[in-house]
């Protein structure tokens, strides 16, 4: 790892004699990027979407003078930001549900091995790359791909192996700008 450091203050080196000798330099490493909000919370928006879904509808094996329409539900949230650097984005994955996959637009995906029952979650926190099971550090693999790298403006969506209409995905994040 490597971090971007300026020196604050002035270094100090008391020279101790002979062959041995402590330093003292202060280093400060700020974020590189300037967040929205009024910081009394870790993220500024958030936006939930359940797995996608079509119900109704009619396909007819020949072509008719009308249609039977069907609703669509797409379950994905777009992150609307402001600026243009890259925002924090913690997705929350809400249970029950059967290894889910967090998708982008591009076609980047973030497949989890995991099941979740009814009322547990997992916090997958695409900045910071880390995945905690009900707000508690995960001891285990459960990436079965690469990470996703957030931007401004991009549409996540949540899919699994099994469909559960009770499976839901909370987005949060934060206006960010260098």
């Amino acid at each position: 790892s490597h971090a971007m450091v300026r020196r604050d203050g002035v270094p100090l080196f008391p020279w101790e004699g002979g062959t041995y000798t402590e330093f003292d330099i202060q280093l400060i490493a700020p974020d590189g990027r300037k967040f929205g909000g009024l910081g009394t919370a870790p993220f500024q928006y958030q936006q939930s979407a359940f797995l996608p879904s079509t119900t109704g509808g009619l396909q007819a094996p020949f072509t008719a003078p009308f249609s039977i329409g069907a609703a669509v539900v797409n379950g994905s949230v777009v992150i609307d930001t402001i600026g243009d650097a890259t925002p924090p984005v913690l997705v929350r994955i809400n249970g029950p549900v059967v290894q889910p996959i967090i998708r982008d637009e591009l076609g980047g995906q973030i497949p989890l091995d995991i099941t979740l029952d009814a009322g547990q979650w997992l916090d997958v926190d695409l900045d910071a790359r880390t995945i905690k099971i009900n707000s508690t550090v995960n001891r285990r693999n459960l990436l079965r791909g690469p990470w996703i790298t957030p931007r401004p403006g991009m549409a996540l969506s949540l899919d699994a192996a099994v469909y559960n209409p009770a499976t839901s995905m909370t987005v949060f994040w934060t206006d960010a700008s260098n």
